[in-house]
């Protein structure tokens, strides 16, 4: 499994948790740092999509 599709399942698994929002805030953090927002803030755009997808159903 790829390291994006795990983050994914991490995501999905602490949907709507303290930890969820957390790792958000870090990984905005990181994208900040690793010059990388853009390609970041896209999979989390995807993801976001996924959870809402996911919470319908």
């Amino acid at each position: 499994m790829c390291p994006t599709m795990r983050l994914t399942n991490i995501l999905l698994t602490l949907r709507g948790t303290c930890a969820y929002h957390l790792c958000l805030i870090l990984l905005k953090m990181t994208a900040t740092l690793m010059n990388m927002q853009t390609k970041v803030l896209k999979y989390l755009k995807e993801v976001d999509i996924v959870i809402k997808a996911s919470s319908k159903s």
